[in-house]
């Protein structure tokens, strides 16, 4: 497989994900992070080993006493999946509300956003670890998601999707963000411990709420810059009736004198005609005319 065609394969993966770098680099360490779990699972029923080690390392603990000792894990449990079902929907909402949100915000405010849904889940999974005795452990990116989903459902509400649930059906993206939150409340996984998947997916929707409604326009909003008018020259003014008196005279005294036009054509090859007053250019015209008519 030559450079050409990877490039050409991941230009094409980068416009699946809506024209979006953030977004494909979001998917891909998500899937790489699944497909070395997946392999690391595989290896330890081969050798009979344990293979918890995976969760020591990646996910987030709830007594956040652990946490503490583990502050890796506030980052690395949000690109972690153990089904394939939890990281399919996972990446799908990211490419599907990621993309529409790529087309008013950038790469970089993409990639912040998803951090700050799932920090902001993170910390509340460990609050209400510590308020009502949560216990488990936490993973996945909802919470990132489920920002993403919130900010861009609050940034184009009317925005139109097409969506085929046996029939092919057309919702507004404000609709369709509530619904998907409603169900992620209802019964999504992410959490060993059902109140503290609840904890870590509000944090995700109030992060993308806070980003739509307060720190979008004036932190990361890529404000229009004015375009300067276009530079409009007023219309030379035609010659007053004084004006055409004094070419007259002037032509008066210099018609037919081979330095006049000389002095004219050597002004106007160095500085060009637009150089000449509007005298002279009266007077060029005059004096070419007369030319012409006393060639005939």
């Amino acid at each position: 497989m030559g450079i050409a065609t990877i490039e050409k394969n991941v230009d094409s993966i980068v416009h699946f994900c809506g024209d979006s770098k953030a977004i494909a680099r979001l998917a891909a360490v998500n899937l790489v992070i699944f497909l070395l779990l997946m392999l690391a699972g595989f290896i330890s029923r081969l050798t009979h080993a344990d293979s918890s080690w995976t969760e020591t390392v990646l996910l987030l603990p709830a007594p956040p006493a652990e946490a503490i000792l583990r502050p890796w894990t506030l980052l690395t449990y949000m690109v972690t999946q153990y089904s394939v079902l939890h990281l399919v929907f996972n990446m799908l909402w990211l490419i599907c509300f990621g993309g529409i949100l790529h087309e008013t915000c950038s790469d970089r405010t993409i990639t912040l956003l998803y951090l700050a849904g799932g920090l902001t889940g993170g910390i509340l999974f460990e609050i209400g670890a510590a308020i009502s005795g949560i216990s488990g452990t936490l993973c996945g990116s909802s919470a990132a998601v489920l920002a993403v989903m919130t900010a861009a459902a609050v940034i184009a509400p009317e925005r139109r999707l097409r969506i085929w649930i046996f029939v092919t059906i057309q919702a507004k993206l404000k609709w369709v963000a509530i619904a998907m939150i409603l169900l992620t409340f209802a019964g999504a996984g992410g959490a060993s411990d059902y109140s503290g998947t609840l904890w870590a997916h509000g944090g995700g929707v109030i992060a993308g709420g806070i980003y739509a409604l307060f720190l979008r326009p004036s932190l990361y909003q890529e404000k229009a810059q004015p375009q300067p008018e276009p530079s409009r020259k007023p219309a030379p003014k035609p010659p007053t009736a004084e004006g055409v008196r004094n070419v007259a005279n002037a032509l008066d005294g210099s018609f037919g004198d081979p330095a006049r036009l000389d002095q004219l054509l050597d002004k106007i090859r160095v500085s060009g005609y637009n150089s000449l007053s509007r005298q002279e250019q009266c007077e060029l015209e005059e004096i070419s005319r007369r030319l012409r008519h006393s060639k005939k």
